[in-house]
């Protein structure tokens, strides 16, 4: 019983804190955050400020600190110009701790306040849920101006362990795993193998009227090859957390699954397919020691 519960110990150790490249975690601070504001410079939050109240149909934190709407446009306004610079912020490693911080807290209400008008974006909820995550990592450790100017004042900063910078990395690719996971499942509850043995697909691709979903459209196996190759790698896509080798297959896999709704509905995943710079082979970018946890 014991050598079963060290072994659960050590896979788990491994899963999340198997040595990556240090200067993975200080890339993918600058990519995520960089990409961000790049996505969000000219996003303007306050006309959901000015929609009637009856529209304001408040959920999860809303519904307990803004039951009765949201902030007003001018808060609002100041609120998205703060978290634009503290984005900026974030991904040049400026007092990032901070920094990362309000970009969390600013994002995750103003990413959030279309969710109040029963709107819905997959990508921008992961973006929210990753935005609450990297101020707990040590993010700001390498490639950052903090350390630049530490160096220059002559004050120590710690170096970003290996173990360290895994987790962060991780738990991205585990949550894209289960976004997709969660679309093939609910596909298969919902409609079970008629998704992919009927003509289900082939009708949202007459609804969504794109000049190449309809070409697709006219042919009825492949219709049938594109739902069943979707629903297969959707529901299958945790494989990819199990080694790298499956990785290799599914992440490309799930790429393709983003890229073909994009060309045959035009509904975009473009932040979610951004994200997939997550799963990159670091470990050969990089160099990091390949040493086992308590090891």
């Amino acid at each position: 019983m014991s050598n079963a519960v060290q072994r659960i110990e050590v896979g788990w150790n491994d899963f999340w804190f198997q040595p990556e490249p240090a200067q993975a975690l200080g890339a993918c601070r600058i990519l995520f955050y960089g990409g961000l504001f790049v996505m969000c410079a000219g996003a303007d939050f306050t006309p959901l400020c000015r929609v009637a109240e009856a529209f304001w149909q408040p959920v999860s934190f809303y519904s307990l600190i803004f039951p009765q709407g949201p902030l007003s446009a001018a808060a609002t306004s100041w609120m998205q110009l703060i978290w634009k610079i503290s984005l900026l912020m974030s991904a040049a490693g400026l007092l990032t701790r901070v920094s990362t911080i309000v970009s969390g807290v600013l994002g995750l209400y103003l990413i959030g306040l279309g969710y109040n008008f029963g709107h819905l974006d997959h990508a921008m909820a992961l973006a929210g849920i990753v935005l609450i995550m990297l101020p707990f990592s040590s993010c700001g450790k390498v490639w950052s101006l903090d350390r630049l100017l530490a160096q220059k004042r002559g004050n120590f900063l710690p170096t970003l362990s290996g173990h360290e910078a895994r987790w962060p990395i991780q738990f991205v690719r585990v949550a894209l795993s289960l976004v997709l996971f969660s679309a093939g499942l609910n596909k298969l509850r919902t409609s079970g193998l008629d998704w992919i043995t009927t003509d289900t697909f082939q009708n949202y691709l007459f609804m969504r009227e794109t000049p190449i979903g309809l070409r697709v459209a006219q042919w009825p196996l492949l219709c049938h090859f594109m739902a069943g190759f979707a629903v297969t790698t959707e529901f299958f896509h945790p494989l990819a957390l199990v080694s790298k080798k499956l990785a290799r297959v599914w992440v490309p896999a799930g790429l393709a699954v983003f890229t073909g709704i994009y060309l045959t509905m035009d509904i975009h995943f473009v932040f979610l397919m951004y994200l997939h710079f997550f799963w990159l082979p670091w470990h050969r970018l990089f160099v990091t020691t390949p040493r086992r946890v308590g090891a």
